[in-house]
């Protein structure tokens, strides 16, 4: 799947108007999920961003700055923030989004790209140990430890 970074995505589509000669439509659609992630750090007083496994990251094919967005299964909160790569298992959500998570909430992370291609998302599902797992192991003995 080819993306198109925001910054030249207009370049881009002008290119594709004299080279081709015809209308480029381009579709906004899920890239990658990470369902399931659970937060092991909240650190307000930082500039922003969300950590994520550096494993993980480059297996998704996230990159450091990526837009992502964020949805909390615990408060219901949704939002968009960028990627850092960090250690092993952790996930750290930073800055003014620290007030909408807490330390064992869990997560999906997702990434829409801009394309004009049919593309399948690559999905990963996350234990609580953000481990990468069958989607029936993602909230295994979750609802009895939580509530």
């Amino acid at each position: 799947m080819r993306r198109l970074r925001i910054s030249w995505q207009w370049k881009r589509c002008s290119n594709a108007f004299s080279e081709i000669g015809k209308i480029v439509t381009l579709r906004q659609v899920l890239a990658v999920k990470l369902h399931g992630l659970c937060v092991t750090r909240a650190e307000l007083y930082y500039t922003g961003s969300i950590v994520l496994p550096e494993s993980i990251c480059k297996t998704a094919g996230l990159m450091e700055g990526d837009q992502v967005s964020v949805y909390n299964f615990h408060s219901g909160h949704r939002y968009e923030t960028y990627v850092l790569h960090g250690p092993p298992n952790q996930v750290s959500v930073n800055g003014p989004s620290a007030r909408l998570s807490q330390v064992g909430d869990r997560l999906v992370v997702v990434q829409y790209v801009l394309t004009d291609e049919n593309s399948q998302p690559k999905l990963f599902f996350m234990n609580a140990e953000n481990e990468i797992v069958s989607p029936a192991e993602v909230f295994r003995g979750a609802a009895a430890s939580r509530y």
